[in-house]
């Protein structure tokens, strides 16, 4: 079988760019999508929560960071941006110790407890995947 079966080939050529065929697969899923496709980000709705809590600067910049890293995952296409920055910010909370503010603003808010949990799971399975803690917490 083997002296039957072609020689392999790297599935991306030498210079780094992807093989034709796979930039038109790409394409195809663009017109499908009739070309529509938008992401919301949740940086502005973090900014925001963070200032009707009462939280610090250093906060702030934590949670930008952990935003970010929402876009390693598939949960910007699964929730709206505020249920990101929401989970964010319980997660970031509860990783710093100081959930109690957080989570009294999300009881006020009436969120779904569940799509702000999701959103904390998949951030936890992240940053294990990664090999590292939360941002802004020091890890030993």
């Amino acid at each position: 079988a083997r002296g039957r079966l072609p020689a392999r080939r790297p599935f991306w050529s030498s210079n780094g760019a992807p093989p034709p065929p796979l930039l038109d697969l790409e394409l195809v899923v663009l017109q499908q999508l009739d070309f529509y496709l938008v992401v919301c980000h949740p940086h502005r709705d973090v900014v925001r929560y963070v200032g009707d809590i009462g939280l610090e600067q250093a906060f702030l910049e934590d949670a930008w960071l952990m935003v970010n890293d929402t876009y390693r995952t598939d949960l910007c296409l699964l929730f709206p941006p505020y249920v990101i920055a929401l989970g964010v910010l319980f997660a970031l909370g509860h990783a710093k110790k100081q959930p109690d503010k957080i989570v009294s603003y999300l009881q006020e808010a009436g969120v779904d407890d569940a799509e702000v949990r999701h959103v904390c799971m998949e951030l936890v399975n992240l940053y294990t995947k990664l090999g590292r803690g939360h941002p802004g917490v020091d890890v030993p």
